[in-house]
């Protein structure tokens, strides 16, 4: 469970980085799925390396989301202002 969330882990920095640099880590991934003792373990790992590439893919555009918000805030009240 642990190397697939550092699998993960490292396919979404490795994603942030360029935007296929989730396949550099695709030939550890499969090593480890078909190292996996089942299907249900297979699967378990699988969801557990993909929500963590995922929620690490999105951190890094987090703080940005917010910064565009306030702007669209104040570019609003900016706007409503000066045409009034």
């Amino acid at each position: 469970m642990v190397t697939a969330g550092a699998l993960g882990l490292l396919g979404g920095i490795c994603v942030n980085l360029k935007i296929h640099g989730g396949l550099y880590v695709l030939p550890a991934f499969v090593y480890q799925l078909c190292r996996s003792p089942g299907l249900g373990v297979g699967l378990r790992l699988t969801c557990v390396a993909g929500l963590t590439a995922a929620i690490t893919l999105a951190v890094p555009f987090i703080g940005s989301i917010e910064f565009r918000m306030g702007d669209v805030a104040r570019g609003k009240r900016l706007g409503a202002s000066a045409w009034s």
